[in-house]
């Protein structure tokens, strides 16, 4: 058993790209890695799960059995880890405007609805403001439609 203290964490981005890739070169190419590199770490790999994760085939390197079933849950792991880095999405930051905009048929229908008045105030709350919006600016319908934008 690896104790994960010790293990290198950056295996796990290698054994990822090796699953994607089905190729040492590419997936060495994908890292940024020489070859030799990312052959070192499949070696390693293959030491801490005691399986050889893959095996070569006639295009490339075929997953064994153990290494399709760490695919999943590694996959998730690094979206899990990615996302410590990602600062939380606010509307007061982002320096795009965010907008719904909804044709007159939409209106009619959502406007009089309590539901769509809870949620155009949330919006408001957000920093989304309500205006007409130009035809000019959508392709069909007719000359004004509502839009809710930041």
């Amino acid at each position: 058993m690896t104790d994960i203290k010790i293990f290198d964490l950056n295996l796990l981005k290698a054994l990822d790209a090796l699953l994607v890739e089905r190729s040492v070169t590419r997936a060495a190419s994908r890292l940024n890695l020489s070859q030799p590199a990312v052959s070192g770490m499949l070696a390693r790999l293959r030491e801490a799960f005691a399986d050889p994760l893959f095996v070569r085939g006639q295009r490339g390197i075929v997953p064994t059995e153990r290494a399709l079933q760490l695919a999943a849950p590694l996959r998730q792991a690094l979206d899990e880890l990615d996302s410590l880095f990602q600062p939380p999405f606010s509307t007061r930051r982002a320096p795009e405007a965010h907008g719904v905009l909804l044709r007159p048929i939409m209106r009619f229908t959502l406007l009089p609805c309590p539901v769509f008045h809870a949620f155009a105030r949330l919006l408001q709350e957000y920093g989304f403001r309500s205006n007409p919006y130009p035809r000019s600016n959508w392709a069909h319908g007719s000359t004004m439609a509502t839009s809710i934008w930041r």
